[in-house]
């Protein structure tokens, strides 16, 4: 009698499991998001080039919100109206705005403050009671980029020593203060292409047109992880993902050396 007593336990125990999965699976609230902090330089110029831009204070969080009922059509079934808010570790909740339809946001400026090895949770509430999702903040990157670079030529990094699931890269004319190039997606496609990647990224090409002119250029690098399913509650695990990273500045001149 025990040990069927303890099977029925372990068979209960199973079917709750599964039943958990098939509910995450078919649960319609999509949820797509990525968090950047920034790694503030040292270096004057660097901290110059990025005034007035959002990378100024701190960093972004921005999420995407869709019903999943019908797959083939989530971009045109945007969650609006919700209220959503970030929390990161012991700090107070950051309320993210509804810039447009199905689309949430919050900057430095709003509170948000990035801390690595912390945890970021991202709470979501509808009618149809209350959405999680959360992950760890990953450090930033230590990369070896070159201080001199060809106008007008290709910069490619080699990442093969880390194990990024996706890379966010941008660059700054610090002359102007504009960002002259970026591969920051905008759209919830885009982020969830951006976050669904198939295997780890070993390296990145930013074109020439970014080095266009002579001057300092301020390029910014942020190494991704994606939040395991399992940091998820009360929405598609198998739509639903937030990917995370932290960006460090490089200077890098295509000013012609005597």
């Amino acid at each position: 009698m025990l040990l069927t007593f303890i099977a029925l336990i372990g068979g209960c125990d199973l079917i709750t499991d599964i039943q958990e999965e098939l509910d995450g699976l078919t649960n319609p609230l999509v949820g797509q998001g990525i968090m950047i902090g920034i790694d503030t330089p040292d270096d004057e110029v660097l901290r110059q080039a990025i005034v007035g831009t959002e990378w100024e204070n701190g960093g972004l969080i921005e999420i995407f919100l869709a019903d999943a009922t019908s797959i083939d059509n989530m971009a045109d079934a945007p969650v609006i109206g919700a209220t959503v808010k970030a929390t990161v570790g012991n700090n107070a909740p950051v309320r993210l705005t509804e810039d447009s339809a199905g689309s949430y946001s919050a900057f430095s400026e709003d509170g948000l403050v990035y801390e690595e090895g912390a945890e970021v949770t991202v709470s979501v509430n509808l009618e149809g009671g209350p959405a999680l999702f959360s992950t760890i903040l990953p450090r930033a990157p230590d990369l070896d980029l070159p201080a001199q670079h060809d106008q007008g030529e290709k910069l490619i990094l080699d990442l093969t020593e880390y194990a990024y699931e996706n890379v966010l890269a941008l660059v700054i004319n610090a002359q102007t203060q504009a960002v002259v190039w970026s591969n920051e997606p905008t759209t919830p496609q885009e982020i969830y292409d951006f976050t669904h990647a198939d295997s780890f990224v070993d390296r990145l090409e930013i074109p020439g047109t970014a080095f266009a002119s002579q001057g300092i250029y301020a390029v910014g690098i942020a190494g991704l992880v994606v939040g395991e399913a399992d940091g998820f509650d009360n929405m598609n695990t198998l739509l639903s993902s937030i990917m995370t990273g932290k960006m460090s500045l490089f200077p890098v001149s295509t000013i012609e050396m005597p």
